[in-house]
């Protein structure tokens, strides 16, 4: 993928297979995720792409859409080009990559994990996406109780309303917040679990509801 990108090879002491970050020079979210993988010593290849020709950015945006049915935005990375991560939220960033980052949030072990620990992600996270919080303080508070108690079961935050047995790599998609949230809050208002919800569905005090499941059966 990208082979008509020129990208610049960052080295590091520790491969994580093939790693593309794609950036934008005044972004203040990717010069953090570049930071994170030069200080956890791990090798990847980068572009900026508001420095590049813009027909070669355009052909990025198509190709990256076409693989993932996914919109590129910053930064993202491309991972063995078979998986991403888009935006920067140091703990999802973490999870990707486990042994970096030894003084964040997710070095915290499981078992000493507390709820102002899940108050101060999900308040990261918001601010971080410009999403807001569900006004309801008790639905709030069940759903991060739910967040806390799936931590110390499967080692992350996962979506409080999904089940799964596994803890392996095919669940980080479910990682809160899930990488289906943006589009079901541009569609439903709110994501799957009704933690995050839109400006219009914040100010209204709507009742979230079930919506449907987005992700495919794994």
């Amino acid at each position: 993928m990208f082979e008509y990108i020129n990208f610049e090879r960052i080295d590091g002491k520790i491969s994580k297979g093939d790693l593309k970050l794609f950036s934008l020079s005044t972004c203040g979210f990717c010069k953090r995720a570049k930071s994170f993988l030069d200080e956890s010593g791990i090798q990847y290849d980068h572009v900026q792409v508001d420095e590049i020709d813009p027909e070669l950015k355009k052909m990025a945006k198509e190709e990256f859409k076409a693989e993932f049915d996914q919109k590129m935005n910053f930064p993202t990375l491309v991972i063995n080009e078979s998986d991403y991560q888009i935006g920067f939220i140091r703990v999802a960033w973490e999870r990707l990559f486990p042994s970096a980052g030894a003084e964040s949030d997710s070095s915290v072990p499981a078992e000493s994990k507390s709820s102002t620990d899940v108050i101060k992600f999900v308040d990261a996270a918001a601010a971080y996406k410009g999403w807001f919080i569900n006004p309801d303080k008790d639905f709030r508070q069940d759903l991060e109780e739910g967040l806390l108690s799936n931590y110390k079961k499967y080692g992350f935050y996962h979506c409080p309303c999904r089940d799964t047995e596994d803890k392996d790599e095919n669940n980080k998609d479910i990682a809160c917040p899930c990488r289906y949230a943006e589009k079901d809050i541009n569609e439903w208002g709110q994501c799957f679990c009704g933690l995050f919800v839109s400006k219009e569905f914040h100010e209204a005090r709507t009742e979230p509801g079930s919506i449907p499941e987005r992700r495919k059966e794994k």
